[in-house]
C-alpha cells in the first residue's frame, strides 16, 4: 500500500456503512470459489425448460443501423470506441477496457440486430457464446452484465430461437437458468446504488418469466419496494444525483412496470407514485435542446429515445423549479435557461459517480448550450481525474484543489459537508439562488455563490465571495467553460463577445 495514500484512504472509507464494507469483502472470498473447480462441479443440474412462461415487452427499440454494421462488418462499438471482429469472434478483447468488455457482454445488441432483421447474425453470436462462455468469468459473469444479459435474453428468446437447432435451445434456456441462479446468489449489496435496481430488475423479470422460480420475483419485488424508499428521494430524484443514471433507473422500473402489468400482476403503488416523481424530475433534467444536463456522470443522452421515456413517464412539460433533496435548482426566464447544483455530493454510501462540481451551474440561451460541465463518457480513461476535477465545472476551485476529494475511478475522500442554499422569485419577476459550501474547510475557507436571473432572461448576473479564516493567500480561479458550438472573441480584459450557433 502507498502510505501517502493512507489519509485519502481513511477519509474515503469514514463515510463507508460497516455493512457495505463487510459485503465487499464477502464479495471477494466468493470469487475465490467461484473461480475453483469446485463451482463447477457442485452446479446443481436443473430441469431445461423447452420455452418460457411469458414473452417480456422490449420497450426500447434497438439501432437499426447499429445492426447493419454488425452483421455487415462484424464492428462492435461501446463508449466511443469501435473493435472489428472480422478475424474471429473474441469476447474479451485485451486492447478494450474492461467498461467496454462490459457492453459486449450486456447482450444489448440483439435489439440493433431484431430491429436490422439479422436473425442469423444473432443466432451465430449468441451460439458462440453459449460455446465460449457459459461458464464462470469475472468480468463475464459479473453481477451487473449478468443482470442486463438475463433481461435482454428473455425479451429476444422467441424471436431468437425461431428455427434453431434443439440442441441450441436446450443451452439457451438452461443457460438462463443457471445465470438467473447465480445473480440471486450475488447481488450488488456491496455496491448498491443503480447497479443493485438492474439486479433486483432481472431477478423479478426471470421470476415472472421462467417457470417454477416464482420465488426470485417475490425476493425482487420486496427487495425492490425496499430500495425504492432508499434510493428515490421525496423529490423522486435518484440520490446518486446524475441526470443519466436517474434516466436509466426510471427505465428500468417502467419495464418492471410493463411486465408486472401484462403478467396481470398487482403494481405496487409505491412504485405509481415513484415513477410519477421520476418523470417530473426527467423534465427538469432535460434542457431546451431535449438533453440532458452535464452534473457528475452525464451524458447529453439520444433525444428520441429520451422523448420515449418521457412519454411512457407521462413526464409534464412543465418542470419543478428545485429538487429539494437532490439540491439542483433551475432557474428559467425568457430565453434563459440556467441549472445550479447548491446539493450535496451524493450518497456517502456509493459517490461513484460524483464529480467535484459543488454550486457549479450550467446556462442555455433558447435551445442553445452556453456554458456547460465536463459530463463523462467513458470510465477507464485518461481523463477520468480531469473530467471529475473542479476545473471541469462552471464553478471555483481553490489552490488548483477540489472542492471534492476525487480519485481513482470511483472513489471520493473528503467532501463537502455543508452545503446551504436560498431560491427566492420561484414563481415570477427576477429569479435569485443564494448558496454557499465547506468542501474547502480544511483550508479554513467558504465558497458563496449569488446569481440572479433577470425577469426578462436577457441577464444573469452572478458573484462569488471566498471567506477566510487564516492569514494564508490562495489562488482562487472562476472557471467558465463555453460548449464547443459556442465561438469566443476577447474583447478586453473585462468583456467577451459569445457567438451562438
Amino acid at each position: 500500500m502507498n502510505v501517502q495514500k493512507l489519509p485519502t484512504l481513511l477519509r474515503t472509507f469514514w463515510y463507508v456503512p460497516i455493512r457495505q464494507l463487510l459485503w465487499r469483502v464477502f464479495a471477494r472470498i466468493k470469487l475465490v470459489y467461484y473461480r475453483t473447480p469446485l463451482y463447477t462441479l457442485l452446479l446443481e443440474q436443473e430441469d431445461v425448460p423447452a420455452e418460457i412462461s411469458l414473452q417480456p415487452m422490449l420497450q426500447w427499440s434497438g439501432n437499426e443501423a447499429m445492426g447493419k454494421k454488425i452483421a455487415s462488418k462484424k464492428q462492435f462499438e461501446f463508449v466511443g470506441r469501435e473493435c472489428s471482429m472480422k478475424k474471429g469472434m473474441c469476447w474479451l478483447p485485451e486492447e478494450m477496457s474492461p467498461l467496454w468488455q462490459f457492453n459486449l457482454h450486456y447482450w444489448e445488441w440483439l435489439a440493433d440486430l431484431k430491429a436490422a432483421k439479422e436473425k442469423d447474425t444473432a443466432q451465430s453470436l449468441v451460439e458462440d457464446w453459449l460455446m465460449s462462455c457459459d461458464q464462470y468469468h469475472p468480468i463475464i459473469w459479473h453481477p451487473y452484465p449478468t443482470s442486463l444479459r438475463i433481461v435482454s435474453a428473455l425479451q429476444h428468446g422467441k424471436w431468437l430461437l425461431k428455427g434453431a437447432s434443439p440442441s441450441m435451445v436446450e443451452a439457451y434456456w438452461g443457460s438462463l437458468q443457471r445465470q438467473a441462479k447465480y445473480l440471486s446468489d450475488n447481488l450488488e449489496w456491496d455496491l448498491g446504488g443503480n447497479h443493485l435496481i438492474k439486479n433486483i430488475k432481472a431477478l423479478i423479470f426471470a421470476g415472472i418469466c421462467l417457470p417454477d422460480r416464482q420465488t426470485f420475483f417475490l425476493e425482487g419485488q420486496k427487495m425492490l419496494l425496499e430500495q425504492l424508499h432508499i434510493q428515490i428521494l421525496p423529490d423522486g430524484s435518484h440520490y446518486e444525483r446524475s441526470p443519466m443514471y436517474h434516466v436509466q433507473v426510471l427505465m428500468d422500473l417502467l419495464d418492471i412496470q410493463a411486465l408486472l402489468r401484462k403478467a396481470k400482476l398487482n403494481v405496487p403503488p409505491q412504485l405509481v407514485e415513484v415513477l410519477d416523481k421520476m418523470g417530473e424530475v426527467l423534465s427538469f433534467y432535460r434542457y431546451p435542446d431535449g438533453m440532458l444536463a452535464l452534473f457528475n456522470d452525464s451524458a447529453c443522452g439520444d433525444k428520441i429515445l429520451l422523448d420515449k421515456v418521457a412519454k411512457k413517464a407521462r413526464a409534464p412539460v412543465k418542470s419543478p423549479v428545485e429538487l429539494t433533496g437532490a439540491g439542483y435548482v433551475r432557474c428559467q426566464r425568457g430565453p434563459m435557461t440556467v441549472m445550479v447544483d447548491a446539493g450535496r455530493v451524493g450518497p456517502d454510501a456509493i459517490p461513484g459517480h460524483v464529480h467535484a462540481q459543488t454550486l457549479a451551474f450550467e446556462l442555455c440561451v433558447d435551445s442553445c448550450r452556453l456554458f456547460s460541465n465536463s459530463g463523462t463518457y467513458a470510465y477507464q480513461h485518461p481523463l477520468r481525474h480531469t473530467l471529475r476535477s473542479t476545473s471541469a465545472h462552471n464553478t471555483v476551485s481553490v489552490d488548483d484543489e477540489n472542492s471534492a476529494e476525487v480519485w481513482a475511478v470511483f472513489r471520493v475522500g473528503r467532501r463537502p459537508r455543508k452545503v446551504v442554499r436560498e431560491v427566492m422569485g420561484k414563481n415570477a419577476g427576477d429569479m435569485f439562488v443564494q448558496a454557499s459550501h465547506d468542501g474547502y474547510r480544511y483550508k479554513k475557507i467558504k465558497h458563496s455563490r449569488n446569481l440572479k436571473l433577470m425577469a426578462d432572461g436577457l441577464i444573469l448576473k452572478g458573484e462569488d465571495v471566498l471567506e477566510s479564516k487564516s492569514n494564508k493567500s490562495h489562488r482562487v480561479k472562476a472557471h467558465f467553460h463555453l460548449h464547443p458550438d459556442v465561438k469566443c472573441q476577447l474583447i478586453n480584459e473585462q468583456e467577451a463577445k459569445f457567438t451562438l450557433p
